[in-house]
């Protein structure tokens, strides 16, 4: 129980990093995007656990339970994966906010 509270306090601190920005067609573009340019991104298959809110995924890399943050975008996928389902990831750490941030995602077919 101390592991969910300590990563939702995680989860809502952080959420002020993430921002959208809006070009004057109207269309909005992740911040991420820019960021994730100038980071190392992680590409790994991980086990797919399950949605922890909205804006965040568990996932099992090396055994260990891992929160990854998605966007909009990405959300509605993951909203249909079954528990347990294997996943390619790419993802990188942002340092700044001290979270992983998805940039890709493939259902597995193994």
């Amino acid at each position: 129980m101390r592991i969910v509270f300590f990563l939702f306090t995680i989860v809502l601190f952080s959420l002020t990093g993430c921002g959208v920005s809006s070009d004057l067609d109207g269309s909005a573009k992740m911040t991420n995007e820019v960021i994730a340019k100038e980071q190392n991104i992680i590409s790994i298959k991980a086990t797919y656990i399950g949605l922890m809110d909205p804006h965040s995924i568990e996932v099992i890399i090396d055994h260990k339970p891992i929160a990854i943050q998605i966007n909009e975008e990405q959300f509605p996928l993951f909203e249909q994966l079954k528990t347990n389902e294997q996943i390619y990831i790419e993802y990188y750490y942002n340092e700044e906010t001290t979270q992983n941030i998805l940039t890709k995602v493939e259902i597995s077919n193994d």
